[in-house]
């Protein structure tokens, strides 16, 4: 997903349309407030998973605040988005779905992370 926000930001130096979409919020250009809000999220899940997957000791903090952060954002999409785009309906973002046990699999897994012994 980082290597993805920083080629949009790339591609978009060349081609004038580049279609970004997160947790609701979508954009044609990077080079927007939304863009680039957007490319920050993807490179912020993008540091969370080099975080976790070469189990740096503050992965645990990092991917929290990665949850956190999508949660929120989920739910400013769920309620922001429909009135200030003008829109006259309800979505419901099934991102949040997955974003809620994420939360809850982090905090299991916190104590037995930064009580792993080095060998």
């Amino acid at each position: 997903m980082g290597v993805c926000a920083i080629g949009s930001l790339i591609i978009n130096l060349f081609v004038p349309n580049v279609n970004l979409s997160l947790y609701g919020f979508s954009t044609d250009t990077a080079y927007s407030g939304t863009g680039i809000f957007i490319i920050c999220v993807m490179l912020l899940k993008a540091f969370a998973a080099f975080s976790l997957w070469f189990e740096k000791p503050n992965a645990i903090m990092i991917a929290k605040i990665d949850a956190i952060v999508g949660i929120a954002i989920c739910i400013a999409s769920l309620f922001i988005l429909p009135f200030s785009a003008g829109k006259d309906h309800f979505s419901f973002r099934l991102e949040i779905l997955l974003l809620i046990p994420y939360f809850m699999k982090i905090n299991k897994i916190e104590y037995e992370w930064d009580n792993l012994e080095s060998i």
